[in-house]
């Protein structure tokens, strides 16, 4: 579905995000300015979070452990995007594009295979083919990708196995890297 998609895009920038995802009102904006002021950088993720409102409006009806569940994703995200992916873009290293709200140039792309059905995390695999290709790969902090917080720890396990299961998919199919 995301390469038919891609395929059917005309812009310059090509922005993919997951279903369950909420944009902030100017993150499709604040994603083309990173981009346009950065030329060097191919492709982009942006700052996903989990949105607090959701705690917020959500209050009474969650169960200390479901609250508990929520608040550490939240502090997850906040160390992964807003710590980590901020330092790795600052030094050159951004490991993985997020599935979440991701951008790419149109024409860097079009260099790569597209998004692979070999693995689960498609993201991270076309993440590796553009550091192979030497892309640059930049951060969008300002470009905000909001998510709930899964609240149930049989869902929260089954999504970190699925990535678990990914990276190491990934890793295989580029261990010449």
């Amino acid at each position: 579905a995301l390469n038919r998609g891609i395929k059917e895009a005309h812009g310059e920038i090509i922005m993919n995000l997951d279903s369950d995802v909420f944009l902030t009102p100017t993150s499709i904006k604040e994603m083309v300015l990173y981009l346009l002021k950065n030329p060097r950088i191919g492709a982009a993720t942006a700052n996903v979070e989990i949105d607090l409102e959701t705690l917020e409006n959500n209050k009474g009806k969650l169960t200390p452990f479901q609250s508990f569940l929520a608040k550490s994703q939240f502090l997850e995200y906040v160390h992964s995007f807003h710590l980590g992916r901020h330092y790795q873009s600052l030094v050159g290293s951004l490991y993985t594009l997020s599935g979440a709200f991701s951008a790419f140039r149109r024409e860097i792309l079009f260099k790569t295979p597209l998004y692979s059905n070999e693995t689960v995390s498609e993201d991270f695999d076309i993440t590796l083919e553009l550091h192979r290709k030497r892309v640059g790969i930049g951060y969008a902090k300002n470009a905000k990708a909001l998510l709930e917080p899964i609240l149930d720890i049989d869902r929260l396990y089954s999504q970190r196995v699925r990535w678990s299961r990914g990276q190491i998919e990934v890793n295989s199919k580029h261990r010449y890297m």
